[in-house]
């Protein structure tokens, strides 16, 4: 088993050390067997139109994978053991979602390298997977690359369910260009350790991008995230929403970035965190940025945490709920909204199936 230990920049911009959230140490592993890994796809017709050998891909193609450094690369890209590209067609609308599930078996270790290109006018739906077998030596470390040309809209669910004895890392990034579209949407539900990244890069005029990312914390979990949009072309809008549970003695650090560049005049960009804190054990700590070199933009943020509150749990109870019942409710209500955006029933469930379990 190979293995690389590396402490990787976390944030845009160093803050105060004694916050130690500026950086993160993360560990990638590597094993020479894939039989412990079981990889199931959609049972559609999509690999005869847009799914192509991964070597086709142009590798002088570059993409901003902000999060990652050059010894973290390197790694990926000698020791992946799944790697799959995807080119969406000129004006092609691939109407149902491209799914893939991962599921790793104890004692392996998943690396997996997805690409994404969309053409000029196309659309498409991502649903992206990973579960695991209980065990102590299950090892997580992702990359997915998004390239977004003129017009398309992009759609991606990261849903990380894996058991809670096993690390996961996984990084997101992508660049749209003219009137691209680019949607989000991250899940961490699972892995002792959990160390998440995305950076999106509107480099075109009137490109977007939507971040949506939920959370759990639960026991001892420690969940790590970093988001960050950066704002290049004129009149681009981003716009980012979390959604957070924390119970136990779970630890969680989010920075949340907005980058104004010098050019993108005439852009907005918006974030916004809501974190319900179930235990006084937890820790929580969130740090949002705006970043800006430029006049004519419009940038807010707005973050809010505490307990379930005692009005709202007296009304629930006093209409026949139990405590614990009333506080399953109170953090479905909390990811309603962005779990309504995921196109499949059977994972929206099965996300609220845990986040519930959490707090039993």
């Amino acid at each position: 088993m190979k293995q690389l230990s590396e402490n990787i920049k976390r944030m845009p911009v160093d803050t105060w050390n004694r916050l130690d959230v500026n950086r993160s140490e993360i560990k990638l592993y590597s094993h020479d067997d894939t039989n412990d890994i079981n990889v199931r796809n959609t049972d559609s017709e999509y690999r005869h139109n847009i799914e192509h050998n991964f070597n086709e891909f142009n590798l002088n193609k570059k993409n901003d994978d902000f999060f990652l450094n050059d010894e973290v690369r390197k790694f990926i890209d000698e020791n992946r053991n799944h790697c799959r590209y995807f080119r969406i067609p000129k004006n092609h609308s691939e109407n149902k979602p491209v799914t893939i599930e991962f599921h790793v078996k104890n004692d392996s270790s998943l690396i997996d390298d997805i690409i994404i290109e969309a053409e000029e006018g196309s659309s498409s739906t991502f649903i992206i997977k990973y579960t695991s077998d209980k065990g102590e030596n299950i090892h997580h470390s992702g990359r997915v690359r998004i390239f977004a040309d003129k017009n398309s809209d992009v759609k991606i669910i990261r849903a990380q369910l894996m058991d809670k004895e096993t690390t996961h890392n996984d990084v997101i990034s992508g660049i749209g260009e003219d009137g691209a579209h680019i949607h989000v949407i991250l899940a961490e539900m699972g892995a002792a350790k959990a160390v998440s990244s995305c950076n999106i890069v509107l480099n075109g005029k009137g490109s977007s991008a939507n971040l949506d990312i939920l959370y759990m914390g639960d026991g001892t979990r420690v969940v790590d995230i970093s988001s960050r949009v950066e704002h290049r072309g004129k009149k681009t809008l981003s716009n980012m929403r979390i959604r957070g549970v924390l119970s136990g003695q779970s630890r969680k650090i989010l920075r949340d970035t907005i980058d104004f560049i010098s050019g993108s005049g005439g852009s907005k960009g918006r974030e916004e965190e809501n974190v319900l804190m179930m235990d006084p054990g937890v820790l929580n700590l969130s740090v949002p940025v705006l970043l800006c070199a430029e006049d004519d933009v419009e940038g807010e943020h707005a973050a809010s945490s505490g307990r379930p509150d005692d009005n709202m749990m007296f009304y629930m109870m006093s209409r026949g709920l139990s405590e614990q019942e009333a506080k399953k409710m109170l953090v479905e209500a909390a990811f309603s909204a962005i779990l309504s955006k995921v196109p499949d029933m059977s994972l929206q469930n099965e996300i609220l199936g845990l986040l519930k379990k959490s707090i039993e």
